[in-house]
């Protein structure tokens, strides 16, 4: 047996001890930009004029807080038949603005004109209908995973599931939504992915039956569910679909993401441009209590 020299093995550690050496990497915060997130929405069989739309702002990629709200902007939604709709901003949530004064309808165009900071924003959508859902039920189903998904390790449990009709002929593209005894459950999972954001190309004009919008989601007797149906455009599906893929595959030594474009403008300063999505759209819902 070959045995390491003392005093080369005193070097080799004194040689790697002494890299050891604390390093402060300066980050450019980069650009400051204006988030919109808001969407005109009408339920469908029903009529509700309150409209929500949140605006906030970038912050440093190291920020360990909530995006900073914007206060004091100025908030309008236009029709197509050139009624206004101010948006006021909420006294107990910051940089949430709110309506209830707009009662959306399908087949109608909506433009967004925000003025803040010395900039005005513009963003113009056209609300498209939706079909409606057929039923909800509750199906139960092993977890074949190899770990559970509500902190306890649960190898099953109940999915919720709904039946609907595409509509023949039209390119629809939709969108789900699940609120778990009234949250929104909006973790992006490469599991879900294309089951939260779906087109019709294979189920044009056919009944879909036992659609899962979230086979990850887990339920327990007694929960209240509620899953959204909602029509999107194609500009609306391709965006959410980019930005819901690189939420849910960045892992920690991926590269940064590319930035996401929505349809809001700046119009003062094009090259100042902001982040988010404006848009309009028919929303289906169904309620279910998992027995």
């Amino acid at each position: 047996m070959i045995k390491f020299p003392y005093v080369l093995l005193i070097i080799f550690i004194l040689m790697f001890s002494a890299c050891e050496e604390i390093i402060q990497i300066e980050l450019d915060d980069g650009v400051t930009r204006l988030v919109v997130e808001g969407r005109i929405e009408k339920l469908k069989g029903s009529r509700n004029g309150y409209q929500r739309i949140i605006l906030s702002t970038t912050d440093n990629y190291f920020s360990q807080v909530s995006p900073p709200s914007v206060n004091d902007a100025k908030v309008i939604v236009y029709d197509d038949f050139g009624n206004s709709y101010p948006f006021t901003e909420s006294a107990t949530q910051p940089g949430v603005y709110e309506t209830d004064s707009l009662f959306a309808e399908v087949f109608r165009t909506y433009t967004l004109i925000i003025d803040y900071d010395g900039e005005t924003y513009s963003g113009e959508v056209r609300m498209l209908s939706v079909p409606p859902i057929d039923s909800i039920y509750q199906e139960f189903q092993e977890d074949t995973r190899s770990f559970g998904n509500r902190g306890d390790d649960s190898p099953e449990g109940y999915i919720a599931m709904v039946d609907f009709t595409d509509p023949a002929g039209a390119q629809n593209y939709y969108q789900w939504e699940i609120l778990l005894d009234g949250e929104f459950q909006i973790e992006a999972d490469p599991a879900n992915l294309f089951l939260r954001l779906q087109n019709d190309e294979f189920f044009d004009g056919q009944k879909v039956i036992g659609h899962q919008p979230d086979n990850t989601l887990f339920l327990d007797p007694g929960q209240a569910v509620v899953i959204r149906q909602i029509a999107l455009s194609q500009l609306a599906y391709d965006y959410y679909s980019l930005l819901f893929s690189q939420s849910a595959e960045r892992g920690v030594f991926d590269t940064p993401p590319a930035t996401v474009r929505g349809n809001v403008q700046n119009i003062t300063d094009p090259g100042h441009y902001p982040l988010g999505y404006f848009s309009a759209a028919e929303v289906a819902e169904a309620y279910l209590i998992i027995f």
